[in-house]
């Protein structure tokens, strides 16, 4: 192999990783749990407590003391017996982000995210985008995302979508 063929070969593998590398410094400087969904769900459960309600609520107990493993197991139980609520999707697909598991949270949020009449889909999006800053291959997925949620005007991470993006693409102004 020719050296200019071999050194070309070299930068490219180089400047890949440091991009890799840029995501996800990117992903851990805007990712922060969904506090607010969280607390909500559990004044809500609070006042329904009973029952596998009760097995929800110590879930989301453990997931905002940072338990995140413990959380899963409690979320997850819950859902295999009760399919069907996309909020509890959703705080599942947060259990599993703070487990750094960002391509299984991202098959749970993409239809939450894609869904018109899901009452959590700004945050769904969000998060989604989130996820796939975590791959490099899923780049152009993140910034397909973070486009739409810096144009929608009622969107709560507008804001922090542009400037996500600014940090994305500093060329693009």
């Amino acid at each position: 192999m020719k050296p200019i063929v071999l050194l070309g070969l070299l930068w490219a593998i180089w400047s890949c990783s440091d991009r890799s590398e840029h995501l996800k410094s990117l992903y851990q400087q805007y990712y922060t749990p969904d506090t607010f969904r969280l607390e909500s769900m559990r004044d809500e459960l609070s006042v329904n407590s009973g029952g596998q309600l009760a097995q929800l609520r110590e879930g989301l107990d453990l997931l905002s003391q940072k338990q995140n493993q413990a959380a899963f197991d409690k979320i997850w139980a819950f859902l295999y017996q009760n399919p069907g609520d996309r909020r509890v999707d959703f705080l599942a697909a947060q259990s599993l982000m703070a487990l750094e598991r960002q391509g299984e949270a991202s098959a749970i949020l993409e239809p939450l995210a894609d869904a018109p009449d899901f009452v959590w889909r700004d945050d769904a999006q969000w998060y989604l985008a989130l996820c796939f800053l975590q791959k490099q291959a899923d780049e152009p997925r993140a910034q397909k995302r973070l486009l739409s949620t810096a144009a929608d005007p009622n969107s709560p991470y507008r804001q922090q979508a542009a400037a996500l993006l600014q940090e994305l693409y500093p060329e693009k102004k």
